[in-house]
């Protein structure tokens, strides 16, 4: 894996250091910020002479002074020992299609080149990517003929009867053709290899797009393959946990990178929304408060993934939840109950199993009062954003106050409402609390798999 990119000189990303996570990493960001620009920087310090595509010229690109520090399980190497490969389609397939298109010696050409067939489960793999049925599939890898690619392939098909090639396929069908065949020989190769993929999304729909990224994965998997991608697609970010997903923002200090806070934030860059999950029932806005907290620290899911539904009593969520049982349904119905509900409700919920608890034995607003009952007037006063003297001034006015009043009681005395206030409180319980808060949402994930 790349441990870590430091960028020394350029225009764009003079000073700017990322660290990467092992598997798949996604570069996102508004247009024209420069994701074109890194991925091919990077690619071009690991390419080397088995490359399938030729290295970057463009000035941005070649400006940028950058060094990678790598990691291994096995003994230490260098960017000179690992092999680079490149797929931007959006570039490279309509370049190729139009490559075999204007050549006038095309067939002598391809007679040189014996044809491979795809047969079997790469046959199988190959139809699932593309959502076909290819009837038969050969592929002729073209060497040393070009001047920008030191290997092509040329596919020829046939499908329902009818027979073509590349020069007569559809941008997205030899889009995906060409990933399959530069995956296929990336993976058959010996030592040290990584893949940097600029918006695989170009020419495909929604459904292979999530298709690609299956296919992706499985090859990252079965060979320990790095993958370096830029995307603007919410179906291919959607399968990439938070943390392997990193925003590249314009700063005072030029182009800067941050991983993403949560699951949305990258969706909002593009404008785009997050796509619903499941529907979550809960008693009150205090829970569902802690139940958007604890979401924030998931990797799998984030709080605009979800409908919130706040039924106002254990009763209501109890009810709702025995009109969704059906686990076949597209949006899965689970109902959260406050903690203190672990022992009471144990026997109303012996036949059902899509619920969970709020953490620890105790109900959410007794879980904040105490936590505000053992903090410094300083801490309060900073996560509140008020003065030390109204947060000293909301404890002296709260002492002794019951737990339906307390917080609306304390809320009035910063002069903040307690839809404001309940937030922020939750989230800072969540990070003290991070055991709890873990354990929550190991049960949680385990219900919405």
């Amino acid at each position: 894996m790349i441990e870590r990119i430091l960028f020394q000189g350029g225009v764009l990303f003079d000073g700017m250091e990322v660290s990467l996570k092992p598997g798949i990493n996604v570069f996102v960001g508004r247009n024209g910020i420069g994701k074109s620009n890194l991925i091919r920087s990077v690619y071009n310090l690991f390419f080397c002479e088995q490359s399938n595509q030729s290295q970057f010229l463009t000035p941005l690109v070649e400006s940028n002074g950058i060094t990678a520090r790598l990691a291994t399980k096995d003994d230490p190497i260098e960017c000179s020992d690992v092999s680079g490969f490149m797929f931007d389609p959006c570039y490279l397939i309509p370049d190729i299609q139009l490559l075999f298109n204007s050549q006038e010696n095309l067939e002598e050409l391809l007679e040189q080149f014996s044809p491979q067939p795809i047969v079997g489960d790469d046959l199988q793999l190959l139809n699932y990517l593309t959502n076909s049925s290819y009837e038969s599939v050969n592929i002729r890898s073209i060497e040393d003929e070009f001047q920008d690619y030191a290997y092509l392939p040329f596919f020829e098909v046939s499908i329902g009867g009818r027979s073509y090639d590349s020069r007569g396929m559809g941008l997205g069908e030899l889009s995906l053709f060409y990933f399959f065949w530069l995956m296929t020989r990336i993976s058959q190769l010996d030592g040290a290899r990584i893949v940097f993929i600029e918006e695989p999304e170009s020419f495909l729909p929604p459904s292979i797009q999530l298709r690609l990224v299956d296919v992706l994965a499985l090859y990252g998997a079965s060979i320990g393959l790095p993958i370096v991608l830029s995307t603007h697609s919410e179906h291919i970010l959607k399968r990439v946990e938070r943390s392997h997903v990193h925003i590249l923002r314009k700063e005072h200090a030029g182009v800067r990178c941050a991983t993403a806070s949560d699951e949305l934030e990258p969706l909002r860059l593009l404008g785009l929304s997050s796509p619903k999950v499941g529907v979550l029932m809960y008693e009150d806005y205090a829970a569902g408060c802690f139940i958007k907290a604890l979401l924030k620290k998931s990797t799998k899911y984030v709080a605009d993934g979800f409908y919130f539904y706040c039924c106002n009593s254990n009763g209501q969520i109890l009810n709702r939840l025995k009109n969704f049982h059906d686990s076949n349904l597209a949006l899965k119905f689970i109902g959260i109950f406050d903690g203190d509900c672990r022992h009471s409700m144990a026997r109303d919920l012996r036949d059902i199993s899509h619920f969970a608890f709020l953490p620890s034995e105790t109900p959410p607003e007794s879980l904040l009062i105490d936590m505000i009952s053992r903090m410094e007037v300083s801490e309060i006063s900073n996560i509140l954003s008020c003065t030390d003297i109204k947060a000293h001034d909301a404890l002296d006015r709260t002492a002794g106050a019951d737990i339906h009043d307390f917080l609306p009681e304390f809320a009035r005395a910063i002069e903040m409402d307690t839809g404001s206030l309940l937030p922020r409180l939750c989230d800072t319980w969540v990070l003290k609390n991070e055991e709890l808060s873990q354990t929550f949402l190991s049960d949680f994930e385990q219900l919405m798999s």
